[in-house]
């Protein structure tokens, strides 16, 4: 982030989900978990979800942002 306030750029950071298959998930439905944890969730102003659609469209949802609605 201090990269980002110094040179005024956005920065892109990437994170990977999995399931979490533990014995709740039936009651819960799938449960994805963050890999890199609540700490690059939380250092992030903005968080986007992209995910594959039907054939070739890509779905992208706006989950945190202070300026935009989900």
């Amino acid at each position: 982030m201090k990269i980002a306030y110094t040179y005024n750029i956005s920065v892109v950071i990437t994170n990977q989900v999995m399931s979490n298959p533990d014995g709740s998930a039936m009651f819960t439905g799938n449960v994805k978990v963050p890999v890199g944890g609540d700490i690059m969730a939380h250092s992030s102003t903005t968080r986007l979800q992209l995910k594959k659609g039907k054939g070739e469209n890509r779905i992208c949802k706006l989950f945190c942002s202070p300026h935009i609605g989900e």
